[in-house]
């Protein structure tokens, strides 16, 4: 699966680290636990990123990853749990769990974005990367991303 990720410029020696989320808990994480948080498309990684970003945006790095198919889990209750999605007192200790079992190098889980019934659509990837299997993660390529600054209006 092909996956999509920004990082801010400051944080570019860490691709595949998830220090980031460690510092910054994120709707899947607690502080201190380290997650790469990826999108299923292009456009949804930059939107994931815009919601966080103030006026005027600063440039970032964009990351085209690949996770092999076969490492990626799709728990299906997550689709159909918005009550569990929404509420970070539920996500939070869902994907602390998740990493803990390191049963799954990725997990896929929906984007809060949009509305419910097309989160199978519009879906992020939380990678792990304390996974024995974090080394068959790769970046197929990166490039800078100057945020359009119309995105301030």
């Amino acid at each position: 699966m092909i996956v999509w990720r920004t990082v801010s410029l400051d944080w570019t020696y860490d691709h595949l680290g998830g220090h980031g989320a460690a510092a910054f808990p994120g709707r899947w994480n607690q502080r201190g636990e380290r997650t790469i948080y990826t999108a299923g498309s292009l456009s949804l990684a930059m939107l994931e990123t815009l919601i966080y970003l103030q006026p005027p945006y600063p440039t970032r790095l964009l990351l085209e990853m690949e996770v092999p198919d076969n490492r990626i889990h799709s728990d299906t209750n997550l689709f159909n749990s918005p009550d569990i999605v929404r509420d970070k007192r539920r996500s939070r200790p869902y994907g602390s769990g998740w990493l803990r079992e390191q049963k799954h190098l990725a997990i896929r889980v929906p984007s809060v974005l949009f509305p419910d019934k097309y989160s199978a659509a519009e879906h992020n990837l939380l990678i792990n990367p304390e996974h024995p299997d974090i080394r068959q993660v790769t970046i197929r390529s990166t490039g800078e991303w100057n945020p359009d600054q119309r995105f301030q209006r």
